[in-house]
């Protein structure tokens, strides 16, 4: 694991609609071309970031789900995609995601998944965006405990 200093950025809101994909996609793509290692981490079960990077999902795909479902046994690195910018990768999301929220309901720990399914990879990228669902769900609040900044 590398010891660089990142930004892990979640953007949120509990509204639906207001641009939290968009500006995501757009800030990830921005900072890539200005030469910095950008993941995009997909945590809303409409997977419209995913779509939004040109990414088509299928259900033999692993994803966010699978990382945070499984308890270190699918590691993020086998789940991170390469996207058309060249610094930008992406882990997607599927609809199997919203599932997570029953879950994991019962799971000791349930909060932090996110943060430790990427604890490994994060000192491989310069920025590190995580977008949110439409809600304040067990979704978002792995975000926001994963999430250096909001």
């Amino acid at each position: 694991m590398s010891t660089k200093q990142n930004r892990i950025i979640a953007v949120a809101n509990e509204k639906g609609g207001v641009g939290k994909t968009v500006t995501v996609i757009n800030l990830g793509a921005a900072l890539s071309l200005k030469g910095k290692r950008v993941l995009i981490v997909d945590m809303d079960p409409q997977f419209n970031a995913t779509r939004g990077l040109g990414v088509d999902i299928d259900d033999e795909m692993l994803t966010v789900y699978d990382i945070i479902k499984d308890d270190k046994k699918i590691y993020a690195d086998n789940v991170i995609l390469k996207t058309k910018w060249k610094l930008l990768d992406l882990i997607p999301s599927h609809i199997d995601l919203a599932g997570a929220e029953v879950e994991l309901v019962s799971e000791v720990g349930r909060e932090n998944r996110l943060k430790e399914a990427i604890e490994d990879i994060t000192g491989e990228y310069d920025f590190i965006l995580l977008d949110t669902p439409p809600s304040l769900s067990l979704l978002t609040i792995n975000v926001l405990a994963c999430a250096k900044e909001v």
